[in-house]
């Protein structure tokens, strides 16, 4: 399956654009056909739980069922920085919906909650959030992921995050309501309130994938292998794929995370 580029949100992502010191994705995967019939990132008519996003897949807009990915993606970047990767895991009978983040920052990319300076582990290799910023980030995903659940029903459910993104796609996940299936964290960390909810008692666990580079210069190696071994004591099903490079997607990431999100080759 193949898709194609931006169409009616085209200006609304251009918009929101990132300058180039921004925590973008680098190296994913993509498909440059561009002349099929699938949209890759086409805008909805009004914002999903408060968030402007853009969506594409094989799922039209009255469509129920199949299966939604939600992708978050990292600080200073925006909606757009996550659609070469949409275009890498297109699948049948899914649709991918990529959120804005709510902070406009002063070089216009997005962000799920402001951040100074380099990110600080405490000796578990737990990163601390601003409380209030991070907890309206998270009802902000909620509220899009109970707006899916209602209007599209989906069979399955996803939530993907890159960077930042991937802090607030695993905070938002090990909250049960939620109803997350499967959550990937690439080139993430622990949030502080994410470790408190592995730690809890629960009915549900999604699985989760983790990706991370060991030369990471931005969140260390260290910190996803804690949040891995934090995740396999609690009886989480982790898929781990460590890779030599940086603060990235690489292609091989970007077929191994499709392969777990739809079950190829299994």
């Amino acid at each position: 399956m193949t898709v194609k580029a931006i169409s009616r949100r085209t200006a609304l992502l251009a918009a929101l654009g990132c300058a180039a010191s921004a925590c973008r994705t680098h190296n994913a995967a993509t498909n440059t056909d561009t002349d099929t019939d699938h949209t890759a990132a086409d805008a909805g008519s009004e914002p999903l739980g408060g968030l402007q996003f853009a969506t594409g897949g094989e799922l039209g807009e009255h469509d129920r069922g199949g299966t939604t990915v939600v992708l978050l993606h990292g600080y200073g970047a925006s909606a757009d920085d996550l659609i070469s990767l949409v275009r890498a895991m297109a699948q049948p009978h899914a649709r991918y919906i990529v959120p804005a983040g709510p902070l406009e920052l002063p070089n216009g990319g997005r962000a799920w909650w402001p951040m100074r300076g380099h990110p600080s582990y405490d000796s578990d290799q737990v990163l601390a959030a601003p409380a209030q910023k991070l907890e309206s980030a998270r009802v902000a995903v909620q509220g899009l992921l109970s707006t899916i659940a209602e209007r599209f029903a989906p069979e399955a459910l996803f939530l993907v995050g890159f960077s930042q993104g991937a802090m607030l796609a695993l905070d938002v996940a090990l909250i049960e309501a939620a109803r997350v299936n499967r959550v990937a964290v690439l080139s993430g960390a622990l949030l502080a309130d994410a470790a408190s909810r592995i730690a809890a008692a629960r009915h549900m666990r999604p699985a989760v994938f983790v990706s991370h580079g060991r030369e990471d210069p931005v969140l260390c190696f260290e910190g996803a292998q804690r949040l891995v071994d934090a995740l396999t004591a609690r009886d989480f099903s982790v898929t781990f794929r460590p890779f030599d490079g940086g603060h990235e997607i690489p292609p091989a990431t970007a077929e191994d995370l499709k392969d777990f999100l739809f079950g190829l080759g299994q």
